[in-house]
């Protein structure tokens, strides 16, 4: 008993240290990150800002805030073809006096109580399902007296808590299942968690804006939990209908969830029929999961279906349904090439992407990542080879979901490919959206790896987080810019270094450096910690 009390006080240990961690690394890109400046929260905003104050709206009727139209806020770095500076990007808005006046004084103002329509369509409302900014809209009017600049970042703040609970039901039940039935302990979950934010830092970026993708989050967690009680648990009536209530609004969340959905219904029906009860129940469970579903998430699709064409109700969705498609035309080296171009963006920015100004990192970074993501990949499957029976089945069950989730985003990379795009580049970081699935699997592949080679692992992560957050900084002072090959060109000698003090001193007219400063010196010194006792945070076998 006294053994098993030390293992359990270990592990809530490991619980306030770990989601400290993963707390102090997002504030960080929270506080930094300029307004407007992560993906599409401009769109995102603005449909939380139109249902707050105009209630229910149709999102076909949906138009970006009239601050879109406002030239006085500096603008990210275009992508495509180079000048990528066509806009107001930072360097140039810091050479006018008059408009950083003037953005500092509407981000410190308390904004209008009301939504202005603007010129320009918000196509991400459109097509993306409303449950996300349903939720959002009753955060945004906590704050409607707040200044603008806090209103985005309590945004950003709760959009990420959404992902850290997610994370935090994922945890705990893949680590209720962790015995030698599903092939894993609690070591190798441990582990695979606490690796997952160093080697793929996009996870920060990815769920530290305002965006639907944390609630996604949400509801992969929640899955993992309540399939694991499913598993574990004699009476499940109650979480066959939970399930099905946390995928009917995963998918009122969006079209991600399609994917994710099939897989989890084909497997939790397979955890159902595997439990020692009567045919009937098994039969009566499989109903309770799927009615929710069918009432709750369906009826979206099916009239965007009859509205659009497109069951997906996605912009590309939307755009192929209207035209007809020879696919043989398509068939030719150039469009091949361009495809596995679109392949490879996958892994490289799920590792890391940045932000709406898309400056790449110098590509050495990458080649240890792209090796663990090969290594982890060649793991998993060798697994899935050595032990085909009931004992893998919650590794098939993050296996699948891995799978259709990439074959979904190379089917919007082909379409955006037959629709004229000149690419087929396609955003990796939305994968960390699995985030529980993959790090236990990563979990599964660093098994065998002692706590020293971990160690190095998370240093790595951590040099490299400390240094693609330096760039970031420089970027958003316009000290940086994003030179014809998309790469940071300093103006500064010393990667701007001996420029520190103008740096901070622009920072804070646009941003919060203090907080942001203050939240990356308390991740590194947890991650210090962990480095220091990281024996005694590896739950042992």
């Amino acid at each position: 008993m006294i053994g098993i009390s030390k293992k359990n006080n270990r592990l809530h240990f490991f619980f306030l240290i770990y989601f400290s961690l993963l707390l102090s690394g997002s504030c960080f890109y929270i506080f930094i990150t300029p307004v407007f400046e992560n993906f599409d929260e401009l769109a995102h905003f603005s449909a939380i800002k139109q249902i707050s104050y105009q209630k229910i709206v149709n999102n076909e009727d949906s138009f970006m805030d009239i601050i879109y139209d406002d030239n006085y806020w500096p603008r990210s770095y275009s992508s495509g073809n180079p000048p990528y500076d066509n806009s107001l990007v930072y360097y140039k808005f810091f050479q006018n006096e008059n408009l950083v006046n003037q953005n500092f004084k509407e981000l410190n103002l308390i904004p209008n109580k009301e939504f202005i329509k603007g010129s320009q369509i918000n196509h991400e409302y459109i097509q993306h399902p409303p449950f996300y900014y349903f939720i959002m809209a009753q955060t945004l009017k906590l704050f409607k007296d707040f200044s603008f600049l806090q209103q985005i970042l309590a945004l950003r703040f709760f959009s990420y808590v959404l992902a850290l609970i997610g994370i935090a039901y994922g945890l705990s039940g893949i680590l209720s299942l962790a015995d030698n039935t599903f092939l894993f302990d609690k070591n190798t979950i441990i582990r695979g968690f606490l690796v997952y934010p160093f080697i793929f830092p996009m996870f920060f970026v990815e769920f530290s804006r305002i965006g639907n993708d944390s609630l996604c989050l949400l509801f992969v967690g929640m899955i993992i939990f309540f399939s694991a009680k499913l598993i574990l648990n004699k009476e499940i009536l109650k979480y066959s209908f939970i399930l099905g209530l946390v995928l009917g609004f995963g998918l009122l969340t969006k079209a991600f969830f399609l994917p994710i959905t099939f897989v989890s219904i084909f497997f939790i029906v397979i955890f159902i029929f595997n439990k020692i009860i009567e045919k009937r129940k098994k039969l009566l469970h499989v109903i309770f999961l799927l009615l929710p579903v069918l009432i709750v998430g369906f009826p979206y699709y099916f009239y965007s279906y009859i509205k659009s064409g497109s069951f997906t109700a996605t912009g590309i969705g939307m755009n192929v349904a209207k035209i007809s498609i020879n696919h043989l035309d398509f068939i030719t080296l150039s469009n091949a090439y361009i495809l596995l171009r679109g392949l490879i963006t996958i892994p490289v920015t799920f590792i890391w992407g940045g932000t709406q100004s898309l400056v790449h990192f110098n590509y050495y970074f990458y080649i240890l990542p792209l090796f663990l993501i090969l290594y982890i990949l060649s793991k998993i499957f060798f697994i899935l080879f050595k032990f085909l029976s009931f004992k893998i089945i919650f590794l098939m069950f993050g296996v699948a979901n891995l799978i259709f989730f990439i074959f979904g985003l190379i089917w919007a990379g082909y379409y955006s490919l037959v629709l004229g795009n000149l690419n087929a580049n396609v955003p990796g970081w939305y994968l960390h959206i699995l985030f529980p699935f993959l790090a236990y699997m990563l979990g599964l592949a660093l098994n065998s790896l002692d706590s020293k080679k971990i160690q190095y692992l998370i240093i790595y992560g951590l040099v490299f987080i400390i240094i693609s957050a330096w760039f970031q900084i420089t970027l958003f002072s316009g000290c940086s810019i994003k030179d014809v090959y998309k790469f940071y060109f300093f103006s500064k000698d010393y990667y701007c270094l001996t420029n520190i003090y103008e740096v901070f001193k622009k920072l804070k007219l646009i941003v919060s450096p203090v907080s942001a400063i203050l939240s990356l010196l308390i991740f590194i010194s947890l991650t210090a910690f962990v480095l220091n006792k990281s024996r005694n945070y590896f739950i042992k076998k």
